[in-house]
């Protein structure tokens, strides 16, 4: 594919990804919550004419909240410099190009070529212009350099994978500690400097303290920096559990502290994080756990009901009935889809002994269910029976 090219229609999101040729591989429309995906045109026995006035008409019912400007912020901010390139039509004026990018380095006639800095590459985008209009992007749109900038997060990640050693340890560990994270680092960038943390100390036997001191200051409490952190002191470890823990509650409009809204992904996270936390220091993870079991939050509750699947199996299954049991009184659709994610990805069905009450629960919610979370919670009964 050369690129990805974006339009707005409707509040949603279209993206298409083209070929060499400038025709439509893969096509999708995303909305609010939904994505809906077009199987790739060169894997169908579809005209190409058909293929296209398909995936052009496609639409999904909920759109996205945003504006036009405000989607498109989301697409950069998420893709750089090559989600900014697909915003750009055939037929678009040449200065708004110029405006995006900025003065071209080279100009020849029909073509347009800059070098831009992204991250730790330089990258170059040629576009082919038409009576002073943008035709399309010369070869696959932006090309990226085969190396990365020199002292660079990638720079070391390259002199690492290289079968030379000609930079001393002591040398990518000073280059890592120029490039160190801080509060406002993205969460992608950040992510990139632990990896090549953890291959620096286990390749090259660096001194793991300095990089441990860094996730410490930063604190993000996130997952990710487990890796790292398993190099790290016992209390050192302790200390980074305890605070991550104690984060999932935050200052409440009264002042009082309350359980943190989080989404399913958040949520998974926690139980990852306090999972681990349970292995070192089993009273005060505990304690959490009673604090979270008197929280109103259903978040608190179902992250609560995923940690006692581990910690105490008997408990587990009462709070699986006690939550089948409301979602019967008290319909709640978003509750519903995080259990049934816990029930069948989670959940080892053999250990489990009150299997016909679960069953029972489910049929009964079942004429409540649409067509989706109705063969869900289907397959949950079926794997329960097998089992």
């Amino acid at each position: 594919m050369v690129h990805h090219v974006y339009r707005v229609q409707n509040k949603c999101l279209l993206r298409f990804s083209l070929l060499p040729s400038g025709a439509i591989k893969k096509a999708q429309v995303l909305g609010g919550k939904l994505r809906f995906m077009a199987f790739e045109w060169t894997h169908l026995a579809c005209p190409k004419s058909v293929y296209e006035r398909m995936v052009e008409s496609m639409r999904v019912k909920i759109p996205f909240p945003e504006s036009r400007a405000e989607i498109k912020k989301r697409v950069v901010e998420r893709y750089g410099k090559t989600g900014l390139t697909g915003w750009f039509h055939r037929g678009d004026r040449i200065d708004s190009l110029i405006t995006a990018f900025g003065e071209p380095k080279k100009k020849e006639a029909g073509l347009l070529t800059w070098t831009m800095r992204e991250g730790d590459y330089f990258y170059s985008l040629g576009a082919v212009i038409e009576n002073g209009k943008f035709l399309r992007y010369e070869a696959d749109g932006l090309v990226r350099a085969p190396q990365a900038i020199k002292e660079t997060v990638s720079w070391v990640e390259e002199q690492l994978e290289s079968s030379q050693d000609d930079i001393s340890t002591e040398e990518l560990v000073a280059i890592m500690m120029k490039n160190k994270p801080d509060h406002d680092t993205k969460e992608s960038r950040y992510k990139s400097w632990l990896d090549c943390a953890v291959k620096l100390i286990e390749k090259r036997k660096a001194e793991p303290a300095p990089f441990v001191r860094i996730v410490m200051q930063k604190m993000s409490c996130k997952w990710y920096e487990l890796e790292l952190l398993k190099k790290a002191s016992a209390d050192q470890r302790k200390e980074w559990y305890q605070t991550a823990a104690h984060r999932l509650w935050e200052k409440g409009e009264d002042g009082k502290m309350v359980f943190r809204k989080m989404d399913f992904d958040e949520l998974k996270s926690a139980v990852w994080v306090l999972g681990e936390f349970h292995e070192i220091d089993l009273k005060e993870s505990n304690e959490i756990l009673e604090r979270l079991s008197v929280e109103d939050r259903k978040e608190a509750q179902l992250l609560s009901l995923m940690l006692l699947e581990k910690w105490d199996q008997a408990r587990h299954q009462h709070e699986i009935l006690k939550a089948l049991k409301t979602l019967n009184t008290n319909f709640d659709q978003e509750t519903m889809h995080w259990l049934f994610s816990h029930l069948y990805n989670d959940v080892d069905s053999s250990a489990v002994k009150q299997k016909a009450l679960i069953i029972a629960e489910l049929n009964q919610l079942k004429p409540r269910l649409k067509e989706r979370y109705l063969q869900w919670a289907e397959a949950i009964i079926k794997k329960f029976k097998s089992e």
